[in-house]
């Protein structure tokens, strides 16, 4: 089996849920006992900006593509950023790294083409740029993207950073889902992890749709046929 290179984002609870839903993948794909081939890298929040900037995009890229050559040469065949955030630079890293790479992006606007609802609304993003790369990846496979309003977008960044008790404050994710739904939306796309903790779909009147996990069974079917 290849060995599948993971770089996490500043966010533990993103490492732990791609780790963790790898390993479960795997395991419901060949029983229990078998688990995924990872090696990765933590990157360090200090020296991650918002990569709104030139610059600051600039020093990221550089930390995210030295830790991309580090697993390359721990024997990484493939690349996995887990973090939404991460992917403004994906491209260029993976193309310096000479690594293939599940980019969140494009495998979830792949996969909302093929579900023909037309319009999603995208939930979790942390800065513009993380928007601009959803809204060019969306669009390219023919889905309109619909975020929350301003407001809403720097309430859901403060919930997820300062991890709000979930029953707390579902409602209010619901009330904003509700929003998109009126707004044109047909599906959700949950961009980060941690967001699964806030929205269930049961809750919804919308499919849910959670990004990194078509990272993970892209990675997983990846990996699988070697």
């Amino acid at each position: 089996m290849k060995c599948i290179g993971l770089i996490t984002g500043p966010d533990t609870p993103e490492a732990l849920f791609y780790l963790e839903e790898l390993h479960r993948e795997m395991r419901r794909r060949r029983g229990p006992g078998a688990s995924a081939y990872v090696v990765a890298h933590h990157l360090d929040v200090s020296r991650l900006g918002g990569l709104d900037s030139a610059s600051e995009a600039k020093s990221a890229k550089a930390h995210i593509l030295a830790a991309a050559r580090n697993l390359k040469a721990a024997g990484a065949h493939l690349l996995l950023l887990g973090s939404s955030t991460l992917h403004v630079v994906a491209s260029e890293v993976a193309a310096e790294a000479d690594l293939p790479l599940c980019h969140v992006g494009h495998l979830t606007a792949k996969t909302l083409a093929k579900m023909g609802l037309g319009s999603t609304g995208v939930v979790g993003t942390r800065t513009a740029s993380e928007e601009r790369m959803w809204t060019r990846c969306l669009i390219a496979a023919g889905v309109e993207p619909i975020f929350p309003s301003a407001t809403d977008r720097v309430w859901i960044r403060s919930c997820l950073a300062e991890e709000m008790d979930p029953e707390v404050c579902r409602a209010e994710w619901v009330r904003i889902t509700t929003d998109l739904r009126q707004a044109g939306a047909n599906t959700v796309v949950l961009c980060t992890p941690e967001a699964n903790a806030y929205l269930r779909a049961e809750d919804l009147l919308l499919p849910l749709v959670c990004a990194a996990g078509q990272q993970v069974k892209a990675a997983v079917d990846a990996v699988s046929a070697y």
